[in-house]
């Protein structure tokens, strides 16, 4: 079945090959909005509110401002162009997943796991372009402490998972699930500020994606999502602002993570193997519109989607650029 029950009318190859640059051409705008918020940023807190006290709740305010205002030119125009509702991916009857209370480690765990392949791989070639957290990047009122946790917890999950599953994703379906599951998640990874969180949001997308397309609920997603931001900004936060218990929380942390990554290895085929006796897929239909040549296609020969990586790679290179100056 499709989604909206639009059946096949509307979709063409032409109409797919649109849908997938237009999910492209969001991410490069998404880009070019980040640069415009940071310079935002600079010219209020430069110029206009230049030697003004904020509180420390106040500040956070001002962060989950500019973030909503970062989304927002990307959000608009796939609202518009692929003429979606913005409540309609809600309507959907969502469907529990296989093992719900066992599927969210499974995943974190696997993700672990590849964040630490690619931290033992890539790791030396990544580190000029990670950031360096401090104690004073994080707030340490109880109002801000909270309004934190919203912003890099809950706000994002919410807000992420409703526009690349439940906007990208679900308009790029009815042209074959393995295309719309891939082009949000290249959406999304490439939306992140460093290389590796860049391959781990992919990962992460990949597997949203999946467990979209087998609920029919972003919830379930959203959830996930939630955890794991709650794992790494508690325990980063912890780390650096109570140094106290630094150790202790870091220690606490690379037990979890390797606990983790050992129950998705021991539990990954007995997850597959119960998914595939269920064989309940809510939101794919029975066959994509794309064949599977042209999904790729439509992926690797699309102008917008390298426009897209240059703009990502232009847009580490001037924060590298800025950090070493």
């Amino acid at each position: 079945m499709y989604p909206l029950h639009a059946g096949k009318a509307g979709i063409t190859k032409k109409r797919g090959y649109l849908c997938v640059t237009a999910v492209f051409f969001a991410g490069l705008l998404m880009l070019c909005s980040k640069v415009a918020v940071s310079s935002l940023i600079a010219f209020l807190f430069g110029n206009v509110l230049k030697g003004w006290i904020f509180e420390q709740w106040e500040l956070v305010l001002f962060e989950i401002g500019f973030y909503l205002l970062m989304f927002l030119p990307s959000s608009l125009f796939l609202l518009l162009f692929l003429k979606c509702s913005p409540v309609e991916m809600y309507r959907e009857k969502p469907n529990v997943p296989y093992l719900p209370f066992l599927y969210i480690p499974l995943v974190l765990g696997l993700l672990y796991a590849l964040n630490l392949i690619v931290n033992l791989t890539f790791g030396g070639i990544f580190e000029p372009f990670e950031p360096v957290p401090e104690a004073t990047d994080y707030p340490t009122e109880p109002l801000a402490i909270f309004l934190e946790f919203l912003y890099t917890a809950l706000l994002p999950a919410i807000f992420e998972e409703w526009l690349f599953r439940g906007i990208a994703l679900r308009k790029l379906l009815p042209y074959g699930k393995g295309l719309a599951v891939v082009a949000s998640s290249l959406f999304f990874g490439f939306m992140h500020s460093t290389p590796s969180q860049t391959i781990f949001a992919t990962a992460f997308g990949l597997i949203a994606g999946y467990t979209y397309l087998q609920t029919g609920s972003l919830w379930f997603g959203m959830l996930i999502h939630f955890v794991n931001n709650c794992i790494s900004l508690g325990v980063t936060y912890w780390s650096l602002v109570f140094e106290e218990v630094s150790e202790s929380v870091t220690l606490f942390y690379g037990v979890y993570v390797l606990l983790a990554i050992i129950f998705a290895a021991i539990t990954i085929g007995f997850y597959i193997s119960g998914a595939r006796k269920r064989r309940k897929n809510l939101l794919d239909s029975s066959s994509g519109f794309f064949t599977r040549k042209q999904s790729v296609k439509s992926i690797l020969l699309n102008p917008m989607f390298y426009l897209m990586i240059v703009g990502y790679v232009a847009l580490i290179w001037l924060d590298y650029a800025g950090g070493a100056a």
